[in-house]
């Protein structure tokens, strides 16, 4: 926990682990949820929260976290404010992902305790991860865990008998992936896009090819009913989604390959690595472009662990597999020298694909294959304790960061002051930054925590689209010919929905130089 959380618990909760804007909107869409849940004004529609005025389904614009939600409102309920409450879901959340993995390795893998739990730190707190830390959405990637543990004992079950009992697996195995696209539509797409490989590779061996027709031919009943349970519960997050897709467009591929891995990219820690951030100077680490989002090395040692774990298990079939899977996703990512890339085919022919802009993302996705390697080289030193105790000291000070932590104190004081300046009888709001000299979004994210002060709606937003034809992401008075153009764009903005001027208000104010500490 000290490697991702250190600077919350040190600051007693001063400090949130990240940045100002993706933090708060996360939590933004945590406290919406709870909000609706609850029938708090200004939050009766789910799918349509109070920001983008009056932009319907802009919650599907982003993760909408919602099966892992609970842990959040749990945390309100018991009278946490909403930063607090996200800071305790961060830690709930990273837990659960530990303990899922380390029941992975313990009943899959089949290791003993202390490889399990060397494994399942790698899972949820090697650096692939905290590197990440800004964006607390990828943290929970439990239900993945889940969904990979149901299916590993679906494969190794006899005979399952009858009634609810030979069901057991399969409906665990659907609840994960449905929990993991609930969750974080990215892991649950990159999670079936390995499923599909994996399927590929045990349809091409014949031994393998052997044992999933026998379980499918043994277990097509039950396996059609979970799939059916699965499909009905996915759906309404698919025809929101879909809608989303259609109004904001799909991601072009020229934007997709800027965060595509390179070669080099598998060796990088990022700037802020403990023993590695040295190597983020050299101009071979220079050229990866959106490189905080490409931080996706291990570490020597623990690189060098995880495959020596895979080399000494390689006959086993469930290692193997797993081993075969992570390779080809590995190459089906990687954007090679001379640009080539095979991308462009998934890009293509694969459904939803072109939804998937952060493809370098995979390499959290690829730390369960990392978790499995290193816990089976632990296995292996269990013998020589001296050494396996240095090993596991040297992978947890490779994964070390310095990590990104704001003050939310700050951030209150700002989305406050936009609230107190927000004239009464205001039905909507768009919020403009006099002289702005943070990034637009610092300003948009603050409107969005003053709507919910107010429990009124605002015209601005912030997430991972924008509505169509929404003109206000330089939401910012430079001077009078900017003041006049974001007047007659809110004025056409409104019109496009047929509402008149007045159903927003202007509200411009120097938020920079009135408050009092920097986001």
């Amino acid at each position: 926990m000290g490697l991702a959380f250190r600077d919350t618990v040190t600051s007693r909760f001063a400090l949130v682990q990240g940045e100002p804007v993706d933090a708060r909107l996360v939590t933004y869409l945590l406290e919406h949820s709870y909000r609706w849940l609850t029938g708090a004004a200004g939050h009766a529609s789910l799918w349509s929260p109070p920001i983008f005025y009056p932009a319907p389904n802009t919650f599907a614009y982003s993760e909408s976290l919602l099966s892992v939600a609970p842990v959040y409102w749990a945390f309100r309920a018991l009278g946490l404010p909403p930063d607090t409450a996200l800071q305790w879901w961060m830690l709930a959340a990273a837990t659960l992902d530990y303990v899922a993995m380390y029941v992975l390795l313990r009943r899959a893998v089949r290791v003993g305790r202390a490889p399990a739990a060397l494994g399942a730190l790698l899972f949820a707190f090697g650096s692939v991860r905290v590197a990440q830390i800004r964006h607390q959405h990828l943290i929970p990637h439990f239900y993945t865990i889940v969904a990979l543990l149901a299916l590993v004992r679906l494969f190794e079950e006899g005979d399952p008998g009858r009634g609810p009992r030979a069901l057991r697996w399969p409906a665990l195995f659907a609840a994960g992936v449905v929990g993991q696209l609930y969750a974080a539509v990215y892991y649950g797409w990159f999670l079936a896009l390995a499923l599909a490989l994996a399927g590929l590779w045990a349809l091409a061996v014949p031994r393998w090819r052997r044992a999933l027709v026998a379980t499918l031919r043994r277990r097509w009943l039950v396996l059609t009913v979970a799939a059916m349970g699965g499909l009905v519960a996915t759906a309404p997050l698919a025809v929101h989604y879909l809608a989303a897709a259609h109004a904001a467009g799909y991601w072009d591929y020229a934007m997709v390959s800027t965060m595509r891995p390179r070669v080099q990219s598998w060796l990088y820690l990022g700037p802020q690595s403990w023993m590695y951030h040295r190597l983020a100077a050299l101009d071979v680490m220079r050229a990866i472009p959106m490189e905080h989002e490409q931080r996706l090395g291990l570490g020597v040692v623990t690189t060098v662990c995880v495959v020596a774990g895979f080399w000494v298990q390689r006959r086993r079939a469930l290692v193997a597999l797993l081993a075969l899977t992570a390779l080809t996703l590995i190459v089906l990512v990687t954007q090679w020298p001379g640009g080539r890339s095979a991308w462009a085919l998934v890009y293509d022919y694969v459904p939803s694909a072109r939804a998937i802009r952060a493809v370098s993302r995979v390499g959290l996705v690829l730390l369960i294959p990392a978790a499995v390697g290193l816990a089976l080289f632990a296995e292996r030193l269990r013998a020589r304790p001296v050494l396996g105790a240095a090993v596991t000291l040297l992978v947890i000070v490779e994964q070390g960061q310095t990590l990104l932590a704001y003050d939310k104190g700050a951030v209150r004081e700002r989305a406050a002051l936009v609230a107190q300046h927000v004239p009464p009888g205001c039905r909507a709001f768009l919020f403009t930054a006099l002289h702005g000299r943070e990034d637009p979004w610092v300003y948009h994210v603050d409107a969005m925590w003053a709507s919910m002060t107010l429990a009124i709606p605002t015209v601005n937003g912030y997430s991972g689209r924008s509505p169509p034809e929404w003109p206000f992401y330089a939401a910012v008075v430079r001077d009078s010919a900017s003041d006049a153009q974001l007047t007659r764009s809110l004025a056409a903005w409104l019109a496009r929905w047929q509402l008149p001027p007045s159903a927003a208000c202007r509200v411009t104010l120097d938020i920079d130089a009135l408050t009092r500490r920097s986001p």
